[in-house]
């Protein structure tokens, strides 16, 4: 006899890691399967690796999935260091960069400058 599924009861903690570990792994898995026109080349772009996180591609990685890995990684450590999570900011700037806009690189450069978030 089966048993009846239960859904467990998530607290906001809990659904907002869950909101930013999905939203990397679907930004990393999109990245990877950008170029494919239909299911079969997404499966293809996939085979042998399955559906798990994907490592950063080499060079360049887009604004938000750097800054949600950047945030990821301070979760998974336990909490929020906001000067760790701004030098990993940092960090990814000066390095990439890719596609941070106007807004994001003043943000960056006030933080750079003052040490600190504006």
């Amino acid at each position: 006899m089966t048993q009846p599924s239960t859904t467990p009861v998530l607290d906001t903690a809990d659904r907002r890691t869950g909101f930013l570990i999905g939203a990397v792994v679907g930004a990393r898995l999109a990245a990877r399967t950008a170029d494919c026109q239909d299911a079969d080349a997404v499966l293809a772009a996939l085979a042998g690796q399955g559906i798990v996180p994907l490592a950063p591609p080499p060079g360049r990685r887009p604004a938000a999935v750097a800054l949600g890995d950047g945030l990821l990684e301070e979760f998974l450590q336990g909490g929020v260091d906001l000067r760790r999570l701004s030098g990993r900011y940092l960090q990814w700037w000066r390095e990439d960069g890719f596609e941070a806009g106007p807004l994001l690189e003043a943000a960056l450069s006030q933080m750079a400058e003052f040490d600190a978030p504006v």
